[in-house]
């Protein structure tokens, strides 16, 4: 029997996929808080979060080491909202400490190396020492109460690239075909704040399928133009995307019956600090298609995952 539809499993995961997207923990932001303390005091949170991936040594030096990208936001910020993402980030880690100590019993020594508190407080260091420093900030970096974020794209159109490798596996000719392959694309996006992000753009890409009998006369090769619409959810220096895709399949050019159909699909990765007005990131990307049957030919579907590396750059700040 020919395979008609995606397998039953896949179907279920895409359908599932909103809800675990919207399931994923929030950036704690209280409606009180000035937008602008609250970028900041996210931007902050990112630098420290992304320097204790790579392990965290002495103190003093790896504030240090933090305080030149922290101050591009430090310096960005008047001197209220300054005052206020401190204050908050004070009440961070006293809310913390007395949480980890409620629900682990920790106290004295154990209490302060538990490593939510370690992250707090180190936050709470890089400000400070941002604060010591701020007579080193340029005249170039204005203060702005309509300051939004560094190392997000919270507001403001964005272009982005993107691109990478992907295995493969699929229905084709009535039976079961692997391969891999590779797709890039180009999109423009819009901050929804400091936790949401929606970009739509053009993607092009193709496979090579090869059978079980890996016979080099049977190849199937698939050229793949899509219009993806993303959507993303981004807590700390963690990202999370859910996607959905108009697609096309097949090459008018070599004489292909082109193909319609359409592509859910969910990355989950990492982003790191921004480089100028560049902000790069990283991820892993599970993907399900399915084409619609034409010119006598079956349905296709293909599960598709790999890396996806991509940049944003930011073109207006509101």
């Amino acid at each position: 029997m020919r395979p008609e539809h995606p397998p039953r499993l896949a179907r279920r995961l895409v359908a599932l996929l909103p809800a675990l997207l919207l399931a994923l923990p929030e950036p704690a932001v209280a409606a009180e808080h000035h937008p602008a303390a609250a970028a900041l005091r996210a931007d902050l949170l990112k630098i420290v979060e992304l320097r204790e991936q790579r392990g965290w040594g002495i103190d003093h030096y790896e504030i240090e080491g933090m305080l030149p990208d922290a101050l591009l936001s430090y310096c960005a910020v008047p001197d209220a909202q300054r005052a206020e993402a401190r204050d908050w980030m004070t009440e961070d880690l006293r809310a913390t400490r007395a949480r980890v100590a409620a629900k682990q019993g920790l106290d004295g020594d154990a209490l302060r190396a538990a490593p939510a508190v370690l992250s707090a407080s180190r936050a709470l260091g890089l400000i400070a020492a941002a604060a010591a420093k701020a007579g080193h900030c340029p005249f170039t970096i204005p203060r702005s109460s309509n300051f939004r974020g560094r190392q997000f794209d919270a507001e403001g159109f964005t272009l982005h690239a993107e691109g990478g490798g992907l295995a493969s596996l699929g229905s084709r000719g009535g039976g079961l075909r692997f391969g891999g392959g590779g797709a890039g694309r180009l999109s423009v996006g819009h901050g929804l704040g400091l936790r949401h992000h929606v970009r739509v753009g053009v993607e092009l890409g193709g496979a090579a399928l090869i059978d079980e009998k890996i016979r080099a006369d049977d190849v199937a090769v698939d050229f793949l133009l899509a219009v993806p619409i993303a959507l993303r959810r981004q807590w700390g220096p963690y990202l999370a995307d859910f996607e959905l895709a108009a697609i096309a399949l097949g090459n008018p050019l070599i004489g292909e019956t082109v193909r319609y159909g359409g592509r859910a699909a969910v990355l989950v990765g990492v982003s790191a600090l921004r480089v100028r007005s560049f902000l790069p990131w990283t991820g892993l990307v599970v993907m399900g298609e399915w084409v619609a049957p034409r010119g006598g030919g079956d349905a296709y579907w293909s599960l598709r995952a790999g890396i996806r590396i991509g940049f944003g750059w930011r073109i207006s700040n509101g």
